[in-house]
């Protein structure tokens, strides 16, 4: 089960990011998740309910969005606004 990892490192960032602004509490956590990821929604939300109960992550909401598969290339990131 994956989404057990992947919420304890959820849980990670989010800790480090909270105690990088001294926040006191986390009051949501949003992400965002491709469908083809492998990731069942249920085992998702049952590993969030465990990983986040207690401390700074306690009581919070959270949700997240399923993005469809694509398929192709990105446009490549410019680096100069200039065409040469």
């Amino acid at each position: 089960m994956h989404e057990l990892a992947l919420m304890e490192e959820v849980r990670r960032i989010a800790l480090a990011a909270a105690a990088a602004q001294g926040a006191r509490r986390i009051h949501a956590v949003k992400l965002s998740v491709g469908r083809l990821s492998g990731v069942d929604p249920d085992a998702l939300a049952f590993a969030f309910e465990v990983v986040m109960a207690g401390g700074l992550s306690a009581g919070r909401s959270w949700s997240w969005r399923w993005y469809p598969p694509c398929a192709g290339a990105r446009p490549a990131m410019r680096t100069s606004s200039r065409w040469m």
